[in-house]
């Protein structure tokens, strides 16, 4: 399964998360590891993994990935 950006947007909707926001953006590139403009399952669950119960050090790469 893979996620384009729209889609991307729609499941952090679901999630609770504002879905039209810059956010989102920074967010998408963040879990975007390879840049390839699609997001795999397994850096969605990868990234909300460290979202949510990541290490300081994780999120701070994971911060990295932002710019």
């Amino acid at each position: 399964r893979l996620f384009y950006s729209l889609e991307f947007r729609e499941s952090l909707g679901l999630l609770g998360f504002v879905s039209e926001t810059v956010f989102t953006d920074l967010l998408f590139n963040a879990f975007n590891t390879n840049k390839d403009n699609k997001i795999s399952f397994e850096e969605y669950i990868r990234g909300l993994r460290i979202l949510t119960r990541g290490t300081p050090e994780e999120k701070l790469v994971l911060l990295v990935y932002w710019i």
